[in-house]
């Protein structure tokens, strides 16, 4: 829905609430598509995991203060494939995009932006419910009228239906009050429509003059201006009280004046898909959210029938797998990429493909690559790789995931896709770098050229946020340090051996790694040094789905404590002028030497799986 300047007509009609021991139902995807943007972080060398997570804690703890049980919804897939095909094609990304610091809205968000949404959420135990292929607003509505409990969303669709909603801003922030009440404003339709003293069925009227997203912004011009509610934009006021001196017919006879008759009858069908949804003649039943929001009773039996549904919903199948299951389709690339080089998500097809013949039972049907855009496609036929040893009539899945994990469905693509693997070499990693190493072996594999300065930064990174930002505040410059050359110690891989004075100094040579200005950021962006990185990226994403959804043999990544874009891409060119990745990085942190010793231990790892030692 897009009426431009309809905000400042709603914000005419809030009042004053508080929140406090009470449950909100959120609009979590269009929070999400807002929140990157409005959290100020740079997006152009990928995500700054730790920091995007760090906003998400501090925006979202004022709930817990308060008490309020805050129910997020996501969207999964699409109702239909044109839908999907409608919201692929407006996401393309126009060339001047990668014109550094120009400002394209939600079409910014990092590769990983959304995993790091939802495991921050999950880390501070809010409910996630994802909405398998419904309309969003109406799970959203449905919930919170089951609930009676207000909506939270940027959305201003919300304002139309019959519950309490409180609408937000891009980068505006709740307060509490003294008594740790979360103080917001509130929109109710019913206060709306006595105001104007017209009905649900004049309100639709309204929307289908006012919505720009339904017809085309000149459609209702000349009817517009003849009833004196628009000059250069809708006089929402004005139009709202002409719908209330005119009854229901009296309107549509004048509106049909002048429009064309394909126009008419668009607009006897779009009305009538809104009397559906805003008159409440679908039932809330039918909505998954609703059916789904008691895990007591949310389990997953022998041949269900909604096996995939409730599998989303218990968060063992990836979001992205929704409309791949259902439409057999992988959306492209709207990301920063080198559009002169492959497509970053070739990379990785042969993980999305087994992916599904797992969940298709290894039909070998044809999946679909939309490249770009829905207007450019690559097909993959035929199956990825053999079929594991498994019975089942329709899916591997069909009675749940309590035994999966036995099946080795993800150690068998490892062993099918490098021929062999060397999972003893894998337990000698912390189990929360194991995923990461499997797809940095799996990138370096894939990739002609050498990409061992890559692996090196990225390593790096995992180092810096999960085992020095463990013990020291890597972002802060304490107590002057001495720096001095030390001797090499032995190789390790286990964290408690890194000393805290180590990191204190690891965390002081390798700072300003973690900060780039606008200046600098245009003098070193380069898109083919940016592309092998979002490569890897699409990695370590699609290996992580294809893991959950085999059962999770390994601990899923968190991508927080993994990847900074920024400090990864400005060490990577560093590394690079360099011409020796090993020597540069043993230079810079001798004097740190069981963080040296634990990068060298990490990289054994990795080698050893890599060339199978």
């Amino acid at each position: 829905m897009r009426m431009r300047g309809f905000t400042y007509e709603v914000n005419k009609h809030l009042e004053s609430c508080t929140l406090n021991n009470t449950t909100v139902v959120i609009d979590g995807h269009n929070m999400f598509y807002s929140m990157y943007r409005t959290s100020g972080l740079p997006y152009a060398l990928g995500p700054e995991s730790d920091r995007f997570a760090t906003y998400i804690k501090k925006y979202f703890e004022i709930f817990k203060k308060a008490n309020v049980n805050c129910l997020i919804v996501f969207k999964g897939g699409h109702e239909n494939e044109d839908a999907l095909r409608i919201y692929n094609e407006t996401k393309k990304l126009p060339e001047v995009f990668f014109k550094l610091g120009d400002d394209y809205g939600n079409k910014i968000n990092p590769l990983l932006a959304k995993d790091i949404f939802l495991q921050t959420l999950k880390e501070m135990d809010f409910k996630c419910i994802v909405c398998c292929r419904g309309d969003i607003v109406q799970e959203c509505v449905a919930l919170a009228r089951q609930l009676s409990c207000p909506i939270i969303s940027f959305n201003i669709q919300y304002c139309f239906y019959p519950i309490s909603y409180i609408p937000l801003a891009p980068g505006s922030t709740f307060v509490l009050d003294e008594n740790n009440n979360l103080k917001c404003k509130k929109f109710t339709r019913e206060k709306f429509l006595k105001y104007y003293k017209i009905t649900v069925e004049k309100i639709i009227l309204f929307i289908l003059l006012s919505d720009t997203d339904m017809f085309n912004e000149n459609t209702f011009n000349i009817f517009l201006y003849t009833i004196g509610a628009k000059k250069f934009l809708i006089n929402y006021g004005c139009l709202l009280e002409w719908l209330h001196s005119n009854n229901e017919d009296q309107a549509l006879r004048k509106i049909f004046e002048y429009i064309s008759g394909t126009d008419r009858s668009k607009f006897l069908d779009e009305r009538e898909i809104l009397q559906m949804k805003l008159l409440g003649k679908i039932e809330p039943k039918s909505y998954s959210v609703v059916n789904f929001i008691n895990e007591n009773e949310f389990q997953i039996e022998d041949k269900d029938p909604l096996w995939f549904e409730k599998g989303v919903y218990l968060h063992h199948i990836s979001l992205d797998y929704i409309d791949l299951y259902y439409y057999k389709i992988v959306k492209g690339s709207h990301l920063i990429e080198d559009s002169n080089a492959d497509i970053s998500c070739l990379i990785c097809i042969d993980v999305i493909k087994y992916a599904y013949d797992l969940l298709t039972n290894f039909k070998g049907d044809n999946i679909t690559l939309w490249l770009d855009n829905s207007t450019r496609t690559e097909n993959f036929d035929g199956l990825s790789i053999a079929k594991p040893e498994y019975i089942a009539d329709c899916c591997v899945f069909e009675r749940g995931w309590d035994n999966v994990k036995d099946l080795l469905l993800f150690e068998h693509f490892l062993i099918e896709t490098f021929r062999s693997f060397n999972f003893d070499a894998l337990k000698r990693a912390p189990a929360d770098s194991r995923m990461l190493l499997i797809a940095l072996v799996f990138f370096t594999r894939k990739k002609v050229d050498d990409v061992e300065p890559e692996i090196y930064s990225i390593i790096l990174s995992y180092v810096m946020l999960n085992v020095v930002a463990e013990k020291v505040n890597i972002r802060v410059i304490g107590k002057a340090l001495k720096i001095v050359e030390k001797p090499s110690l032995d190789l390790i891989t286990d964290k408690d051996s890194v000393l805290t004075e180590d990191c204190e100094i690891a965390a002081a040579v390798m700072r300003k790694y973690f900060e780039v200005s606008d200046y600098e950021l245009h003098a070193i962006f380069d898109l083919k040094t940016v592309h092998p990185l979002v490569e890897f990226q699409r990695c370590l994403k699609e290996l992580n789905n294809l893991n959950t959804l085999c059962g999770a043999s390994y601990d899923a990544t968190v991508y927080s404590r993994t990847y900074n874009g920024t400090f990864v891409y400005k060490i990577l060119c560093d590394i690079k002028e360099s011409d020796n990745a090993e020597r540069f990085i043993t230079n810079m942190l001798n004097p740190a030497a069981t963080v040296l010793a634990f990068v060298e231990g990490m990289m054994r790892v990795y080698k050893r799986i890599l060339y199978e030692l």
